[in-house]
């Protein structure tokens, strides 16, 4: 009887640390895949910005790259992006149409591709 509840207790643990480990592992994808959306996003509007110079996009609006979007009408992204988590939200900051001092796009949750990338290599 001891061993057998010595024996549930280490299965236990072991199942918990494969959770844990499977955690991390998916929220390291869907920082990677929010990372990927923020890049896709800033080549969308850089193309767009080079199109259509005389009236920029300046301030990222969450409807630009939703359904029926302006990113979307121009052809600029195939569909609408998809959000890794729920609490993704894609904001920028600076004008992002300026060549001197570029804005950036960031995540409300995840933070900028910049502060990604810092924690994916361990900084």
């Amino acid at each position: 009887m001891k061993n057998s509840l010595i024996l549930m207790g280490l299965l236990w643990i072991g199942l918990a640390t494969i959770g844990c480990t499977d955690n991390a592992k998916n929220d390291r994808a869907r920082a990677k895949a929010c990372s990927a959306n923020m890049r896709v996003l800033m080549g969308a509007i850089e193309m767009y910005n080079m199109d259509y110079s005389d009236h920029p996009i300046r301030v990222l609006e969450e409807k630009m790259y939703q359904r029926g979007g302006l990113l979307l009408e121009k052809k600029l992204l195939n569909a609408p992006l998809r959000m890794p988590t729920e609490k993704c939200r894609y904001r920028s900051t600076g004008d992002l149409s300026s060549q001197k001092d570029p804005g950036i796009i960031f995540c409300n949750f995840h933070g900028s591709v910049d502060d990604l990338q810092k924690l994916f290599e361990g900084k």
